[in-house]
């Protein structure tokens, strides 16, 4: 049996500088070490023995970009996403975009620049559990630019196959629901428009071999919409779309019941409109669009 590495605090983009078994006391102190201004104190990174790296850059303003890298081996498949990076995001920050000094000088989107009170909370809950920190509005926003090579292609037929059942539209409402076999566009168009949020909520594109795209709500023709990718098992992985343009107040959706969710999720009609046609025509997720990764 292969032992597990050790835990590696590895510092700065230029002559890396590695410490084995980091204490907390050590990792804290690198991050506070990050200011931004050169090449030794712009980046670090901690790996766990399973090679997962928590990757955190920046450090003006004490502000900083997190990414979590999956997998340190580019042929395993740990999640069934079609990326191998997220990004932590806070959907509550707003304002103008962020200056960061990395290598070269860049302004980062404010919902990505994040403060050291979230980092550390991040760092410590993968540092102690090796699991990601959600919450306080944080959550991780799936990587696929540049274009990672693995994206899923479409099949090669659309014919579904014996072991599998057909594609299908279900349309559901609080006092009703109706469903269709094999459903061409002019269905799948007719289903987002009728979305009102009121006498229909939810509708759910499936196909046997590439998952559900789901869109609910509809009121004020803003939604949210959910990719669950298939063959799931426990726990649930599912994408959610987001547009970092949507600023303001929380939207109110009636799904089942009102709920209240940050602009930037309750998406408008133009974008899940285009997720739902890019997820029919070519079974794959548009990769203009920036997704969460959610665990249920």
């Amino acid at each position: 049996m292969t032992a597990l590495h050790p835990w590696r605090l590895a510092l700065g983009s230029q002559d890396q500088v590695a410490i084995l078994d980091p204490s907390w006391s050590q990792i804290a102190d690198a991050f506070h070490s990050l200011d931004g201004q050169c090449r030794h104190r712009d980046w670090l990174s901690l790996i766990s023995p399973q090679q997962q790296s928590l990757i955190i850059c920046g450090g003006n303003s004490l502000r900083f970009l997190v990414f979590y890298l999956l997998s340190g081996s580019w042929d395993a498949d740990p999640l069934p996403l079609p990326t191998r990076y997220l990004q932590a995001v806070h959907l509550d920050q707003a304002g103008p975009d962020l200056p960061l000094c990395l290598q070269p000088p860049l302004f980062s989107p404010s919902y990505t620049a994040l403060s050291w009170p979230l980092l550390s909370q991040i760092a410590r809950r993968f540092f102690q559990d090796g699991q990601l920190y959600v919450g306080s509005g944080l959550r991780w926003e799936i990587e696929t630019q540049p274009t990672p090579a693995f994206l899923p292609v479409p099949p090669s037929s659309l014919v579904p196959s014996p072991h599998a059942s057909s594609p299908s539209l279900l349309v559901l409402g609080p006092s009703s629901s109706d469903s269709f076999p094999l459903p061409n566009w002019s269905d799948l168009e007719t289903a987002l428009f009728c979305l009102d949020g009121h006498s229909l909520t939810h509708a759910f594109f499936s196909h046997p071999d590439r998952g559900t795209l789901a869109v609910l709500g509809g009121l004020q023709q803003r939604y949210v919409v959910f990719l669950f990718p298939h063959d799931q098992h426990f726990p649930v992985v599912s994408l959610q779309a987001i547009d970092p343009s949507l600023t303001g107040p929380e939207v109110e959706l009636c799904i089942q019941t009102p709920a209240e969710f940050p602009s930037r999720l309750a998406v408008r009609q133009p974008l899940a409109w285009h997720i739902l046609q890019h997820f029919y025509h070519t079974l794959t997720i548009p990769r203009d669009v920036h997704w969460l990764l959610e665990v249920f």
